[in-house]
Formats: C-alpha cells, structure tokens, sequence
C-alpha cells in the first residue's frame, strides 16, 4: 500500500509498483534470418550471421542477435534493432526504410539499454518502457520488448546493426543485416493473453455526509508490467444503506504521485448523500482492459 493520503477532493499523492522483466528465452516459434552477405563486411566490424525473432502469449517479442564466434565485444560495440512497426515504409525514419522504433544496446562506458520512438520530423526520442530488457554477453545477444509497446498486433518489419562504438548510425565499422537497406517481415505467430493485476490503490481517508468521496487503483497489465493509463473502461459502484450512489466522475486522471512527478491512475468520485452520516459506505472500482479486469473493493464508515 501507499503512504496514507489526504484527498483535496481527489488525491494527494499516489505510486507506481514496476516490475520489471528478466531476459525472455525464446518461445517455440522462433524465426531465422541469415545475414546471406554478398559483399565483404566493414574491416573489424562485428559480423552478425543470422537474427532469430520470435514472440509470446504474454505478448512479448525476443530479438536474438548472433554473431560468428569473436567478432563482437559487447564491453565496446553497440546494437541496433530497427522496427517498422506499421509496415508501411512510407513512414517513420525516411533513411531508415520507414523505422518507427529503435531498440538500441550501447556497450560503451556511459552506455546502456534504450527504445526510441522516431519524432516524425528528423531524429529518434527517447521513450520510459518498463518492458524493455537485454542479455548482452557471449555471441548472441538478445532485445526482449512488448509487442503493445509498439502497436504491433500481427506483424512487423525489422533490420538490425552492430558495430564498434556507441551508435551502429555513426559507425565506419558496422554491419547491417539486410545489408541492402531493406527489412525483414516477421508475422506475430501468439495470441497474447493480458491479464490485469491491481498494484496499488488508496481512498479518501476520511469520508463526510455531502461531501466527496474519492478511489484511485493502479492495475498493471500482463505483457508490459505497464500501468494502464488509458484505453481501458474504469466501472464505479458505491451503495449507501443498500442504495446506489451514482458516480460524479470515473476514468483516468493525472495525480501527484508521492515521490517523483505527476502519474495517471483509475479514479472514481462520488457526493455522499447529505443524511448519510454513521452509515457505512461500500464501493467497488474495476478496470477492464478487453475480457482482463482487475477490481478492489472499499468500506469507510460516514462522519458528519
């Protein structure tokens, strides 16, 4: 739970629990493509022999980069894995045969793990995910990601770089597989199944007759460990004396979050009936999230 908080009419304070994913081996349906270079790679450059691509019912997709024995280094190279996330190359990165996301490893002092999403104009912005995740040793290296992350619900384009330094982009040592500027198609192959799991929730701490009374949960969802912020349908019930309360306002609102910065949440609100004060109040609130829902129940004795 949360440190208790006061509501000013809504809330005061809120958090996010993340959880985040280990490397995902890969699922049993993995695609191959070989690199089936034609031309001689970049002196000294890593030399990737094939990417294995496959996905999962919990609606993640594993990027296993393998490179021919020695020719990698992870403490000093850096991976690029492009995503054309809507096939379509007409848009995304113009000089990157229509990229929508980039997963990029950067092996290099200061270095680390990022997604970018291209900003429609001229460069790749940064995006928080909770579900991207590396395995970056040895000769295969591997990108685990939510395929929700990206939009992608049945298929992708993709091609991927490696090279000596902190960006395959700005590197003269670097092979690209394809090698010719194309992409590789690969067809999501698992229904994901999504479930919802309440993480955290708070209630006004004092309820009043004729006052508000306010609920907030955060649910996560099953294939990101994400919080839903949207997309979702929220569902208030609260009863007073076995009479139903209608709810003045439901859906997702940006709140303080305790530490760290504004964050959103499912919130209900309801006014208590002027003549309810020593009832007792019985709420509910539900996310649903297509046949996923998560809900938590809330009691609260009426003062004047």
């Amino acid at each position: 739970m949360l440190h208790k908080f006061l509501f000013s009419c809504l809330i005061a304070s809120l958090a996010v629990v993340v959880v985040a994913f280990a490397p995902a081996a890969l699922a049993s349906n993995p695609v191959t493509y070989s690199a089936n270079d034609t031309s001689p790679d970049a002196a000294g450059a890593p030399d990737i022999t094939s990417v294995v691509v496959s996905d999962s019912t919990q609606g993640l997709i594993t990027f296993q980069i393998n490179f021919a024995p020695g020719t990698d280094q992870p403490s000093q190279d850096s991976y690029n894995v492009y995503v054309d996330a809507d096939q379509n190359p007409t848009t995304g990165d113009p000089s990157g045969a229509g990229t929508d996301y980039l997963l990029q490893y950067d092996g290099t002092p200061g270095g680390g793990l990022g997604f970018y999403k291209w900003d429609g104009k001229s460069a790749y912005q940064f995006v928080s995910t909770s579900s991207l995740t590396g395995n970056f040793t040895g000769d295969s290296q591997y990108f685990v990601i939510a395929a929700s992350d990206m939009g992608i619900t049945d298929g992708f384009n993709f091609n991927v770089a490696a090279a000596i330094g902190s960006d395959p982009s700005t590197s003269s040592q670097v092979d690209f597989v394809p090698e010719n500027g194309t992409n590789f198609h690969y067809s999501i192959q698992s229904k994901p199944t999504i479930t919802l799991r309440l993480a955290d929730w708070e209630d006004t701490s004092t309820a009043h007759a004729g006052k508000g009374f306010a609920t907030a949960i955060i649910v996560t969802r099953s294939d990101s460990a994400a919080a839903v912020v949207g997309g979702a349908t929220v569902t208030c019930t609260l009863t007073v004396r076995g009479r139903r309360v209608a709810a003045v306002t439901h859906g997702f609102t940006k709140v303080p979050w305790y530490k760290g910065g504004p964050k959103k949440a499912a919130v209900c609100t309801w006014r208590l009936p002027a003549n309810s004060a020593g009832a007792t109040l019985v709420a509910k609130e539900t996310v649903t999230l297509g046949s996923a829902t998560a809900s938590k129940a809330f009691t609260a004795r009426i003062h004047k």
